[in-house]
């Protein structure tokens, strides 16, 4: 993929255009059909599984010209499988997500706070403690509420995605612009040390001119001789 960007630069404009179309696409439907959004995002990322699976798969059929396996085949069947499970289960996407997230925000909340007790020990000063013990505390609170209102979480959870998917699409399309302008600039570079190159080849081929004083000949001849 980034191999196929760097060749084709304009690749990144369309790659961003998309990812900012799901993007919005995401947060419309996160917002106005919050109880479908999670069978439609489920089957979109299906298919993105599938067609990732499928080049996977071409990329080790490739490679087994030089060696006898390839990892990109585990890969394939780990992302076909998860895309099997994704249509057949629409639903639990929105459920992993909800739980991965309340999960992590649990999660981080505890580590402030071990950090913070682990900072007494150390006798670190105590604005520092205080505030890891606030932020763990803020966190965990977080994790709970997320169990405690799946539903409403899943839709902020949602729309999260969107805007990341935006702001990720808008540097694609900055980074594909300055691509264009700069690939411009190299081929105009390029372009200006073959046409001196070649004009320095003509100027090498051309064949050396003799020039002859013709006034000193004829001035040498027309003295008498002794």
């Amino acid at each position: 993929m980034k191999t196929l960007f760097a060749k084709h630069k304009w690749m990144q404009l369309i790659y961003g255009a998309l990812l900012l179309t799901a993007g919005i696409l995401v947060i419309v439907f996160a917002i106005n059909d919050k109880d479908n959004i999670s069978k439609w995002l489920s089957i979109v990322v299906a298919i993105a599984l599938f067609i990732y699976s499928a080049a996977l798969m071409f990329s080790g059929v490739f490679s087994l010209k030089k060696k006898l396996f390839d990892i990109a085949f585990i890969y394939t069947v780990f992302f076909v499988s998860m895309g099997v499970v994704l249509v057949a289960n629409p639903e639990v996407l929105g459920t992993f997500i909800v739980i991965f997230v309340a999960t992590m925000l649990t999660a981080i909340g505890v580590v402030e706070i071990g950090e913070a007790t682990a900072m007494i020990f150390f006798k670190r000063p105590v604005f520092f403690i205080v505030v890891f013990y606030i932020l763990g505390a803020a966190f965990i609170t977080l994790g709970v509420l997320s169990f405690s209102f799946q539903e409403n979480v899943e839709q902020i959870v949602y729309v999260g995605i969107g805007i990341l998917l935006c702001l990720a699409a808008l540097v694609e399309i900055v980074l594909g612009i300055v691509g264009l302008f700069a690939a411009k600039k190299i081929e105009d570079a390029v372009d200006d040390v073959i046409d001196q190159d070649v004009e320095e080849k003509k100027e090498d081929k051309k064949p050396d001119v003799i020039e002859l004083d013709l006034n000193d000949d004829n001035h040498d001849n027309s003295n008498p001789q002794a």
